[in-house]
């Protein structure tokens, strides 16, 4: 993997952090934003409607 890595050193733990960091958010952002719009939702209602 070290010849993937263009001047940076496979012991750098900056850019994975980072990497790590930003793919946590895209997790989360892609989890809260439906999760918003269903929290919207009346349970009862949703399942009565077909």
């Amino acid at each position: 993997m070290a010849h993937w890595l263009y001047a940076i050193s496979p012991a750098d733990p900056v850019p994975f952090l980072a990497a790590a960091i930003l793919l946590a958010a895209a997790g989360i952002a892609a989890v809260y934003l439906p999760l918003r719009r269903a929290l919207r939702l009346d349970p009862a209602r949703t399942l009565r409607e077909p």
